[in-house]
């Protein structure tokens, strides 16, 4: 995102008024498809030459469209008829193939399918998988195969351009479980030599869990099989567990035109770091980017979104995460929350001071980050409207070389009060190219990069 940083027009769809506010630099909103109400499911991704594709459950199953820079794109493909998926993820390789997976639910297959460049996605096939990644030439899917004996195992699948996923084979090292809901949360990325990283989460040995590392595995560029795994959060002292985010939105594995770098929270008898670990050929040493102190009085609690990690190509390292003073399952949403960020010169470098990039906020969620080429984009939702909280805005900060930005309100949707139900917001950039797709009421939006 070049020229002025202007987020200002990037979802101009969800409040009319504000077309032609603020610094110019995105195309106008294009309506791409509809949805039956809103809610639902959303996904999109995009590659190098600005291509992108946007998924979304619509009335009459799961669709797609593509489009390109210039704002064209095509009818919508139904991939998949009178199906309601609970999670949908897209993945676009530099040379513009693709690969897309959903699920109903965890008690039913997923589905996976993939298309060559600038073409159409074939016949989904039935998997296990829970994420999908899209390198030139082929497409890597992983999934934990649940639970056996106290212990659950981690698979990855390979398919060639525009085939299907081949035998499963068990990463070298199984992650282990107590319960069935301690899952791995197995994660992928790539970096920009085609190096394929995966991250996840061990499970621990007791209930509560008190013991839960962070580890890794890569499989080189060009090779055909995951190497050993290693633990990369490192060793626990008395008291330290690691976590992942009570709000996580989507991944712990960030990828961008700078590389890729893995997430995760190290809880200690005292406070939560966020460390950021660089990823690639191997997995580098965890850098703090950030710490929260625990709260200490009876009744206060915490939650956490993020950290998410942007990495583009210049202009340093970006790690960002919200704090939330108080559980919102306790009853109304809190009125004070804040989105905080610190800045590191390059992956595996020590970060910066924090900062505040928006506070104090109502509730701030389903923080997103992505980079283009030479900027970080920082994307959030806020709710607001108290006491009846019937509105959500989205903002957006973004660094580039002379800095942040000021938070900018992006748009406004309602919500149905007592739900505090999201419309999916998804943000993708590669290249110099970036997109924000959005629902807003019954249609499907986008907002692409133009200079």
């Amino acid at each position: 995102m070049r020229r002025g940083l202007a987020c200002a027009l990037t979802l101009l769809a969800l409040v009319p008024s504000l077309a032609g506010a603020g610094p110019l630099g995105f195309g106008a909103p294009l309506t791409i498809g509809s949805r039956p109400y809103p809610g639902g499911t959303l996904a999109a991704a995009i590659d190098p030459a600005g291509d992108w594709i946007v998924a979304w459950q619509s009335a009459a199953g799961l669709e797609v469209s593509r489009g390109d820079a210039a704002g064209h794109f095509s009818s919508p493909q139904l991939l998949a008829t009178r199906v309601v998926p609970s999670q949908v993820e897209l993945s676009m390789a530099p040379d513009g193939s693709a690969a897309i997976q959903w699920a109903q639910s965890i008690t039913q297959p997923q589905d996976v399918a993939t298309a060559p460049p600038g073409g159409p996605f074939g016949a989904p096939a039935p998997s296990r998988a829970t994420a999908v990644l899209a390198v030139d030439g082929r497409v890597i899917a992983i999934w934990d195969r649940g639970v056996a004996r106290g212990h659950g195992k981690i698979s990855y699948a390979i398919a060639p351009q525009g085939g299907r996923l081949g035998a499963p084979r068990p990463l070298a090292a199984p992650t282990s479980a107590l319960l069935p809901s301690l899952i791995a949360h197995p994660a992928l990325g790539v970096d920009a030599r085609g190096d394929v990283v995966m991250d996840y989460l061990t499970g621990p040995s007791m209930s509560p869990p008190r013991n839960s590392q962070f580890a890794g595995a890569v499989m080189a560029a060009g090779a055909n099989a995951f190497g050993d795994p290693a633990i990369v959060s490192g060793p626990l002292r008395r008291g330290e567990s690691v976590e992942l985010p009570a709000t996580l939105a989507a991944t712990t594995l960030f990828s961008g035109p700078g590389g890729a770098a893995g997430s995760f929270i190290l809880g200690t008898p005292t406070a939560w770091r966020l460390d950021v670990v660089a990823a690639g050929a191997s997995f580098g040493a965890p850098v703090n980017a950030g710490s929260l102190a625990i709260p200490t009085r009876s009744g206060e609690t915490l939650a956490i979104g993020g950290p998410v990690v942007a990495l583009p190509a210049a202009g340093g390292e970006v790690a960002a995460w919200t704090r939330v003073p108080t559980a919102a399952e306790s009853g109304p949403p809190p009125s004070e929350g804040d989105v905080l960020a610190a800045v590191a010169p390059a992956p595996g470098a020590p970060f910066g001071a924090t900062r505040t990039l928006a506070a104090p906020t109502q509730w701030p969620r389903d923080l997103l980050a992505g980079a283009t080429s030479d900027l970080s984009i920082v994307l959030w939702t806020t709710l607001a409207g108290a006491p009846g909280y019937d509105r959500e805005t989205l903002e957006c900060v973004l660094h580039g070389p002379a800095g942040f930005t000021p938070a900018r309100v992006l748009g406004a949707n309602p919500l149905r009060p007592t739900t505090f139900a999201p419309d999916p917001i998804e943000l993708a950039a590669a290249g110099s190219h970036a997109i924000v797709a959005w629902g807003a009421r019954t249609s499907v939006e986008v907002a692409l990069l133009s200079g």
